[in-house]
């Protein structure tokens, strides 16, 4: 048995590891798209905080610096010179602080006084004209990636701050970056992507992890399913199949009950059929031996009379066997009828009572003890008086019949609230459950010389009264007969 087929099995699992994907690569493209701009940004940053600090440690403005060394009346090569020596230190102790970063000052006039890394022939050069947009903008400029300054063919990234004296603007500062932006920017994406390419596979992993998990629960719940066994144990993972289990165990215990009830009443009905149909026959051929029967009896009396003595013996003997047959005739009668018929109010203590000396005689053979024990608030019972009678002396007969000598014999009777019920127990050899379940059935005997209608009748009795009867018996200890009458109070 297998909870999920195989097709649904990898569908369920390509779904899931799709809806796994998606997400994540879409987070790459945006992580791919802002990754530059990001750098970009954090660059930026870095080279504000460089020209800002330059800025702020040169101090005084270029003609400021001049005038203090005394050179305001020197030559430009030496004006320049004097420059560089007073700011170089300045630049070079700046580049120690921010490694990987180039640091620079310009003068209109003198053109490059300082920078780092220091290049003799770069002092006094002059800048290309697109870094000197600073003096038509005169405000911070950041040259973006499509106007790098070409340096040693790799593309850097510069910020240009502008110096002012007087209000006037007398030079500017730089900060560039040293090693290839883009570079930077495709190692930074690069990385960002191995991290999600790998986070990917982990999860891809763990889900493959936690699916053949899934499996190996689901086929043991489907074993466990399947063979009506529950072991928790196994199934420690997911603790729900558990449960799940139980309601099934339970359900399926319950649709077993019902299904054996309703086959257990379909043979009942079955028999029912059967019976009813042996009744009618029965009752068909039993009135039409009985009318023939009848005189033939008659005849045999009046013989009886008229023969001498010594032939009556054998009248007497016919008379006596046509008798018994009458009684297996009216068996039979009682098996066809519906309805209890001359009902009246009667007491069923007092009937046993009245047949007790006839119970009593028939045990006394076998010294079997007979315990009376009669409810005292036993309350009427509308019955046929006959039946009933006829009903107590059949069950009380056989439960003799099956008990050794010293046998107990148990008569009881039993107020309860919606009906009054009758027991007769006893300590006889007990019947198999083979047999018990067919012993309601007509014809069926384990005795010799017996009809097996005796129970039959019985049962046929109590149910025209509407009452219900059940034996009760345990193989080699005894049998238990109930029969109970509902009564209205």
């Amino acid at each position: 048995m297998k909870l999920l087929p195989t097709i649904l099995h990898r569908r369920t699992y390509v779904i899931v590891t799709f809806m796994i994907t998606l997400p994540m690569l879409l987070f790459a493209w945006i992580n791919t798209y802002n990754a530059g701009k990001l750098l970009m940004l954090e660059k930026e940053k870095q080279l504000t905080a460089i020209v800002n600090e330059l800025q702020f440690n040169l101090q005084y403005p270029y003609d400021t610096i001049l005038a203090q060394e005394g050179a305001l009346q020197s030559l430009p090569a030496q004006k320049r010179e004097v420059l560089h020596k007073r700011i170089q230190p300045i630049v070079n102790a700046l580049a120690k602080k921010y490694p990987g970063y180039g640091i620079g000052c310009y003068h209109p006039e003198f053109k490059i006084v300082a920078m780092e890394p220091d290049n003799p022939d770069s002092i006094g050069a002059e800048l290309p004209s697109s870094a000197l947009q600073v003096y038509r903008d005169k405000s911070v400029v950041v040259h973006e990636m499509v106007k790098k300054i070409e340096h040693g063919g790799v593309p850097l990234l510069v910020m240009d701050y502008p110096l002012f004296s007087r209000g006037e603007l007398t030079g500017h500062v730089w900060a560039n970056t040293l090693n290839d932006i883009n570079r930077e920017i495709y190692v930074t994406v690069g990385r960002n992507l191995a991290v999600i390419f790998l986070s990917w596979l982990a999860i891809i992993a763990v889900i493959r992890w936690f699916f053949s998990k899934i499996d190996r629960s689901l086929a043991e719940f489907a074993y466990q399913v399947e063979s009506d066994e529950i072991h928790a144990e196994r199934l420690h993972e997911f603790p729900q199949l558990v449960a799940i289990l139980e309601i099934i165990s339970s359900l399926r215990q319950t649709i077993k009950k019902e299904y054996d009830q309703k086959e257990k009443i379909n043979l009942e009905l079955a028999k029912l059929d059967r019976l009813e149909l042996i009744s009618q026959m029965a009752a068909g051929v039993a009135h039409e031996i009985r009318n023939p029967m009848t005189v033939v009896m008659g005849y045999i009396q009046r013989m009886s009379q008229q023969v001498e003595q010594n032939r009556k013996i054998p009248c007497n003997l016919m008379l006596e066997e046509l008798k018994r047959i009458d009684g297996i005739i009216s068996d039979f009668l009682s098996l066809a009828r519906n309805k209890p018929m001359g009902l009246s109010k009667q007491q069923i203590n007092t009937i046993i009572s009245g047949i007790y000396p006839l119970i009593h005689a028939d045990a006394a053979s076998k010294n079997i003890a007979i315990h009376l024990r009669l409810d005292a608030s036993l309350i009427e019972l509308e019955c046929n008086k006959k039946e009933i009678t006829q009903l107590i002396l059949n069950l009380c007969r056989n439960s003799i019949e099956a008990m050794e000598d010293r046998g107990q014999l148990v008569i009881a009777t039993l107020n309860k609230k919606s009906n009054i019920e009758l027991l007769i127990e006893d300590t006889g050899y007990g019947i198999s459950p083979e047999k018990i379940e067919k012993i309601f059935d007509p014809f069926f005997t384990t005795k010799e010389n017996c009809t097996g209608l005796g129970l039959a009748v019985c049962r046929g009795i109590v149910k025209r009264h509407g009452g219900i009867m059940k034996i009760e018996s345990i193989e080699g200890k005894g049998t238990t007969c109930i029969v109970k009458f509902p009564v209205k109070r």
